[in-house]
């Protein structure tokens, strides 16, 4: 794939954990920028009182279902959801796709007992609200939001058992929230729990220096990878070994940012062989980027000699688990982030 589709991606993932909500996705389905993005999400304002109203003048809705979607709006309220991001799963004449009531009711459920159990929904609700605007059909809106929440809690499962192997946990509940989804984000994209298990028993052959954020960071860098072309199994080697000689979450994206960089469809084979043998020699990551570039296995092509690789990684790397901030708006990389309906994982995946 073209170097730039690849950059996109790559700070899309880094940046997707603190910006991402459904109004954002859903002017993104439209080829909307970030910019533009956030101004459509702030032109548009909705209270708890005007859902309660659209449940009430729904005239769908038996009076049974009415009382239940009136209570479980209140629920989520409670807990700390807003509005427009409870719209997803709820009555609403403004999002496309109307959904059967049955499939309302089970998931207005769904992200209760999530955020009941202290998960974050938010990926669920975009996943709503992304298939609503784009007219999917009711029963595969809600087949992708369950896939979703799958990834969601077992990511939940990952950092919590984290805390019992050696891993720094997370230092915040707004930290265990935007790796929580880092990860779920991976998982969709088409790691696996065991990928997971693999890194944590790896970065437990520290020093116990290894933090929940420096496994996150490398999740991210072998789905990039493995996107690239590269095999899972050999993905998690590299990351792997790089969890274990004592890589922070900043030298995993700056590993990511070399990766999304490389022509590995071309040097695949001599850029992994290059990378492992300087870890085992504690090279610098700078270091070995250079001469990746001078070589021809790396950047834009035709490069060459004297290319500034600092300039690149100023220019690509972004934020990422472990910073927890906004990253550049013109590197989100429109629709070719994780977890589309369409691009990336798929509807359903």
């Amino acid at each position: 794939m073209a170097i730039k589709y690849w950059m996109a991606r790559f700070c899309t993932i880094l940046t997707l954990g603190v910006l991402a909500t459904p109004s954002l996705s859903a002017a993104k389905s439209h080829d909307m920028s970030p910019n533009q993005a956030r101004n459509h999400a702030d032109v548009r304002q909705l209270t708890g009182d005007q859902l309660r109203e659209r449940i009430n003048h729904d005239t769908s809705l038996s009076e049974q279902h009415r009382v239940q979607m009136l209570g479980h709006l209140q629920e989520c309220l409670d807990l700390g959801v807003s509005p427009l991001e409870l719209e997803a799963i709820f009555p609403s004449p403004h999002i496309g796709q109307s959904l059967d009531n049955e499939t309302m009711l089970r998931m207005q459920v769904r992200v209760h007992d999530m955020l009941r159990e202290n998960m974050d929904a938010g990926l669920v609700l975009e996943k709503m609200h992304e298939g609503r605007v784009k007219g999917v059909p009711s029963q595969r809106i809600e087949d992708a939001a369950i896939q979703m929440e799958g990834h969601i809690r077992a990511a939940h499962r990952f950092l919590g058992g984290s805390r019992d192997a050696n891993i720094e946990p997370p230092k915040s509940g707004e930290e265990h929230r935007v790796l929580e989804r880092h990860l779920a984000l991976d998982l969709w994209s088409g790691l696996e729990e065991g990928d997971l298990d693999h890194l944590r028993q790896r970065g437990r052959l520290r020093d116990g220096s290894c933090t929940a954020s420096d496994l996150v960071a490398a999740a991210d860098v072998a789905s990039i990878v493995h996107h690239r072309g590269i095999e899972r199994r050999r993905s998690m080697e590299l990351v792997g070994y790089a969890l274990e000689v004592g890589y922070t979450a900043r030298e995993m994206r700056m590993l990511g940012a070399m990766m999304t960089a490389s022509h590995l469809s071309e040097h695949g084979d001599e850029v992994l062989q290059h990378l492992h043998d300087g870890m085992n020699h504690h090279r610098q990551l700078g270091q070995m980027a250079e001469e990746m570039m001078s070589w021809g296995w790396m950047g834009p092509a035709g490069t060459g000699d004297g290319a500034d690789w600092h300039h690149m990684m100023d220019d690509w790397m972004g934020g990422g688990p472990g910073d927890h901030h906004d990253g550049d708006d013109e590197h989100m990389g429109g629709g070719h982030g994780h977890g589309g309906m369409n691009g990336g994982g798929g509807m359903g995946g």
